[in-house]
Formats: C-alpha cells, sequence, structure tokens
C-alpha cells in the first residue's frame, strides 16, 4: 500500500482530512515538503509567524485547534524548543511532533553533555537527522499517523457508546466532574439536559431490535446537530436516555437547544415515540460530589416529571428557575481562552518549582 493510498484510508475512517503544519526555516526544504505532501493528499497548513508561536503558545493553541491540525514538523535548533514542545503537549497530547535535525546537533549534545532523549521526553515523537530521503520521511510519516490513528480509534472505544456514536456513560461520569469543577473555578454556568424517550419500548417490541437500534443511532444523530460542535457534550446515558452538558449556558438558554431537539424529532415522524426533557443548572453546594450529584439528581426529576404528558415536553428544575441570569455576563469572553491561560498558567508554576 503506497503512501496516498493509506492516508485516503485514515481519512475516510476517521471523517477527516489529515492536516500537517511545516515550520521549517529552510524555503526549499519547505516547498519540496509542501509539495511532496500535497501530491501524498495531506492538506499541509499555512505557516504561523515563528515570533508569535514561542513567544504566544496561546494563539498557537487556537490556531492548531481551529486547523485540526495531527502532526507539526519543526526544523529547529532553538535550545528553548524542547520546553515549548512540553507545554503543547500537555494540551494536545494526541499531536505528532516530528524534530527535524541537522547531524551536526549530536555532536553539539555530546559537547554540552546533553542527550537526544530529552527531546523525546519533552513530547517529540519522532527525530529525523538531515539530510535525509523522502523514503525516510514517508516511513516515519507513516508511523506518526499509524500511531495517531490507532490512539484515535482505541481514545474512541474508550469514550464512545458504539452504537449512537455519541459519549458513553462511563465517559460522562469521568468528565462531569471536570466540567463542574471548571465551571466553579472559572464561575461560568454549566446547565445539564436529560432525555428520555417515550414509548420506546412499545416501539422496540412492536418493530423489532433493529429498527429500535436505528431510533437511537437518530436521536444521537440529531441531538449531535443541534448543540455546539467542540463545546457541549452529549452522552447516552443508558438504554434510551441521553445527557447533554452546556458550558457556559444558562437554563433559559437550554431551552433554546431543546425546542431545536423537538422540531427535528417531529420532523423525523417516528410515531408515537417522543422525547421528555429535563433541565438544571449547576448550583455550588458544599463539595464537589455534592456538586456533581444534585446536578444530575435535579436534572433527572425534572426529566421524569416531563415524561408524565407523553408528548414532547420539557420541565425545569425548580431550583433552576428560581436562578437569575447575570447581568454582568461577559458575552464576549472566549471560554477555550481563559481554559488556556489557566492551564499555561499551572504549567509555568509547576515549571518553576521543578527549577
Amino acid at each position: 500500500m503506497n503512501f496516498s493510498t493509506y492516508v485516503k484510508q485514515i481519512e475516510k475512517d476517521l471523517g477527516k482530512k489529515i492536516k500537517i503544519f511545516l515550520e521549517i526555516r529552510d524555503t526549499f526544504l519547505k516547498s519540496l515538503l509542501s509539495k511532496y505532501f500535497k501530491k501524498a493528499g495531506i492538506e499541509v497548513v499555512e505557516n504561523f509567524d515563528k515570533e508569535i508561536r514561542l513567544k504566544d503558545l496561546n494563539e498557537f493553541l487556537k490556531f492548531v485547534k481551529k486547523e485540526e491540525i495531527q502532526v507539526i514538523l519543526i526544523d529547529s535548533e532553538d535550545e528553548e524548543i524542547s520546553s515549548w514542545i512540553a507545554q503543547f503537549k500537555k494540551f494536545y497530547p494526541e499531536i505528532k511532533i516530528l524534530l527535524i535535525l541537522e547531524i551536526k546537533v549530536l555532536e553539539y549534545l555530546y559537547l554540552k553533555k546533553g542527550k537526544l532523549v530529552n527531546f523525546f521526553n519533552s513530547g517529540v515523537d519522532d527525530i529525523i537527522f538531515k539530510p535525509f530521503s523522502l523514503e525516510e520521511l514517508q516511513a516515519r510519516m507513516l508511523r506518526l499517523l499509524k500511531d495517531y490513528y490507532l490512539m484515535k480509534k482505541i481514545t474512541s472505544i474508550v469514550k464512545e457508546d458504539p452504537l449512537t456514536q455519541v459519549f458513553n456513560r462511563r465517559y460522562f461520569e469521568e468528565t462531569i466532574r471536570e466540567e463542574v469543577y471548571r465551571a466553579l473555578r472559572q464561575k461560568y454556568p454549566l446547565t445539564l439536559i436529560m432525555l428520555d424517550l417515550n414509548k420506546f419500548k412499545w416501539y422496540n417490541d412492536n418493530f423489532g431490535h433493529q429498527a429500535g437500534d436505528e431510533v437511537l443511532r437518530k436521536v444521537g444523530k440529531l441531538i449531535k446537530s443541534c448543540v455546539r460542535k467542540g463545546v457541549d457534550k452529549v452522552y447516552r446515558y443508558g438504554g434510551d436516555e441521553f445527557v447533554i452538558l452546556l458550558p457556559n449556558i444558562v437554563w433559559e438558554k437550554a431551552i433554546d437547544v431543546i425546542n431545536r431537539i423537538f422540531k427535528k424529532w417531529d420532523e423525523l415522524k417516528i410515531y408515537p415515540v417522543t422525547i421528555a426533557a429535563g433541565v438544571a443548572q449547576l448550583i455550588p453546594m458544599e463539595s464537589l460530589e455534592l456538586t456533581v450529584s444534585d446536578l444530575i439528581k435535579r436534572a433527572d426529576l425534572a426529566m421524569y416529571e416531563a415524561k408524565k404528558e407523553e408528548i414532547n415536553y420539557y420541565k425545569i428544575d425548580p431550583k433552576s428557575s428560581s436562578l437569575k441570569e447575570e447581568k454582568s455576563e461577559k458575552k464576549s469572553e472566549n471560554l477555550f481562552e481563559k481554559e488556556i491561560n489557566l492551564l499555561i498558567e499551572e504549567s509555568q508554576k509547576e515549571s518553576e518549582e521543578n527549577l
């Protein structure tokens, strides 16, 4: 199997383009590699200003997230590159980094009593020394892409429900605490929606399990289409129950999400199955565990109240409905940027403590 064929297979299975970012000083080498990768069907993302990349990790992280880059090639002898890579990898450990070095670096490391392994310890996934052949580069890129692909597949098996293609309950139980902790620490609202299908058992018994499975697949796909990609999280909680976590959303705005779901569900016309939804907004309690369990319990109770109507219906948890949306909410604030800044600060503190 040639390189381009393998790239196409990975893209088909992952459902996304393979993208690489070139941080290459040598303009001739950069042009050559760019043409080579494009010929193989890989999308080459345009250069990002080196000074900004080194001085403002936040900007580069946003750039990488937006472009959905999987592999980064760096041609650098900068002594700061190892610490920069170590910080970068704390945010995106799945992104592969191939470091391109001059062979003379080995002599430099020997004189400085340094070790090549330190590059790998910082997060570099592979190193190639100049001069190198395109065949050697291809072999190393194939290995990196295989590692990336396998990691993504393993992650999806652990995190995703195979039937509905949304996150599973196990992953919900892992992430709900992280989401609640982050919301409490950064002081933004977090809303939980729990959904259940009315008359699904009747549908399953009368039309068969395969038809029932198809309904669940449609529900998962429908819910994902109604939330913010990369921000909100959708989980299959169990059986015909689903959960949506909405960061930085108050309960009033969560109703818009539910109405979108109801509207699209009506368009599918899967009679007599309907959707019941319960909504609860985060309320701080004495501890993190109590806060998490209270949020889930209130959303669950609201959902069961909604189920009594046996139509597309939602109920708001009474405690949540008594909350008022903060007037001072800064709508222009970027949630991702706040989270990145917080993690960068923690990373810098760790580095200082280690020193």
